[in-house]
């Protein structure tokens, strides 16, 4: 039985702490309303945003943020309006104004599609058909060169443009090729982070480029590979022992020279040659991860009140294991998810700019979680991923990740009925990733650890709806063996599809 302690002292001493804050900033809130009544907007928007980011939970801050919107809006600075807007409807779901909010959140974003019209792609990747991509996710069924050459001229036969194979041999996967021990952990071309067979990535590029298909590498941003120092671990929230112990998979993108590295491993990727490069697949945050020092003191830039893991945790619900869920109406944990998110995004940005010097024609993307695109900001809490963020950024693709079979149980839902929501979600996927050749969905052919794959009739039916809701490219990892990808992308029915399930 774990040790308890008693809250009333860390409670009084919070208590005092808010009480002295909010007295010092209500005179700031009062002048920024009259500057507010008297026009001048500029002055009232930056009061009100630090009214809000000082004192998230005093009573007038849901009004603060509002304000500080509805004050950028009106100088027609509409990306700060959207991020006022986004602020508000994350950190107070339940306040009084969120259909105002959500209204003046879609009224700015249209205001800077217009201001801000796609970046056209350079004209070396102008030519790029719809993806059609087999993604080896755990490592290529292959031993050696003729193998791999054979299992690709395979998969070219059966319809597939694009391969995408793990590029970086983490510790608790399959490698991509049978290969003698090394004695150093890490993938398979060489950074200071990751020193191991370079030339196995230009292989299989030179291969796929014979068979008239491009080759994906697929890089993570935060796993890890096996013995990074304690010091570059990220933390996750431990609710029974109230600590924020390291966690062993992931690494904490807050540590000094964390971009660094990563910019190192997307550069040394891109220099094999590839023709895009996947980031993520591992992006998303749990709730309860992130809480390593680095996050704390970004987070107290924008929400000084925080001081410790505890006053984001203590309080939010738990699920049957104990861990954090969503976390509720908590202004704190808004703060915390979006410190998170900000950090997601400026390691997407270092690592493809990184590997753009490199390849100039080489096309980047990265792979979101299908919680995030279905609901931006509920996703925000549940993933740690910022859908408006992600499709400002200088990438090709946005692309989103489906395990149809886990999708359909976790909501309980019939077949049909996960199918044909997981069509409206795909169609939101387009409107996030502004144009629809930039949209990839990627279907998990086989459930992570099931023991057999979705038999092709279930593919073909999801694929089937998917496909009615756009234009975009899809992805099948693990690729089923023998079936031709064609007829999915031509949306062709499902062939002896057994009846609806009662």
């Amino acid at each position: 039985m774990p040790r308890r302690f008693p809250l009333w002292p860390a409670l009084i001493v919070a208590a005092a702490l808010l009480l002295a804050v909010t007295d010092e900033v209500r005179p700031l809130y009062d002048k920024a309303l009259k500057a507010f009544y008297a026009g001048r907007y500029d002055e009232a928007e930056g009061g009100f945003a630090t009214v809000y980011r000082l004192q998230p939970d005093a009573p007038y801050a849901p009004d603060a943020a509002f304000k500080a919107g509805e004050a950028a809006y009106r100088q027609e600075r509409f990306d700060a309006a959207a991020q006022h807007f986004g602020h508000y409807l994350r950190a107070y779901p339940l306040g009084a104004a969120v259909v105002e909010a959500r209204e003046r959140l879609a009224q700015a974003k249209e205001k800077i599609a217009a201001d801000h019209p796609p970046l056209p792609l350079p004209a070396v990747q102008r030519v790029w058909p719809r993806a059609a991509a087999a993604w080896a996710v755990d490592g290529l069924p292959a031993k050696n060169a003729g193998d791999v050459e054979h299992y690709i001229a395979a998969l070219a036969k059966l319809g597939y443009n694009a391969l995408a194979v793990p590029a970086f041999h983490l510790s608790t996967e399959a490698p991509l090729f049978d290969v003698e021990p090394t004695g150093a952990a890490g993938a398979y071309f060489a950074t200071t982070a990751a020193p191991v067979r370079a030339d196995r990535l230009a292989e299989l590029v030179v291969t796929a480029h014979k068979f008239k298909m491009r080759l994906i590498a697929v890089l993570p941003v935060r796993s890890l590979v096996a013995g990074l120092d304690e010091a570059l671990l990220d933390r996750r929230w431990n609710a029974e022992t109230r600590t924020a112990a390291p966690d062993p998979l992931h690494a904490d993108l807050f540590a000094a020279g964390a971009l660094e590295r990563l910019a190192a491993l997307a550069a040394d990727a891109a220099q094999a040659g590839p023709d895009a490069i996947w980031f993520g697949g591992d992006l998303a945050f749990a709730p309860d991860e992130g809480v390593s020092p680095g996050a704390l003191a970004a987070l107290q830039k924008t929400a000084p009140a925080v001081t410790d893991a505890a006053m984001i945790f203590i309080g939010l619900p738990t699920d049957a294991a104990g861990r954090i869920k969503q976390g509720g109406p908590s202004p704190a944990f808004a703060a915390f998810c979006e410190a998170r998110a900000r950090r997601a995004l400026e390691a997407l940005a270092a690592m493809a700019a990184a590997a753009r010097r490199v390849h100039p024609s080489c096309r980047f993307a990265a792979i979101a979680p299908i919680e995030a695109v279905e609901d931006p900001i509920a996703g925000l809490r549940e993933t740690g991923v910022d859908m408006d963020g992600l499709a400002k950024l200088p990438l090709d693709q946005v692309i989103v990740t489906i395990d149809p079979r886990v999708f359909q149980l976790a909501r309980g839902l019939t077949r049909q009925k996960a199918y044909a929501s997981l069509a409206a979600i795909s169609a939101r996927l387009l409107q996030t990733a502004v144009r629809h050749d930039r949209g990839v969905v990627v279907i998990r052919a086989q459930t992570i650890g099931a023991a057999r794959a979705l038999p092709a009739w279930e593919i073909a039916e999801c694929l089937t709806n998917l496909l009615a809701a756009g234009p975009f490219g899809i992805a099948l990892a693990p690729p089923p063996p023998g079936q031709p990808v064609a007829p999915w992308l031509e949306g062709k029915p499902a062939e002896a599809a057994p009846k609806e399930e009662k």
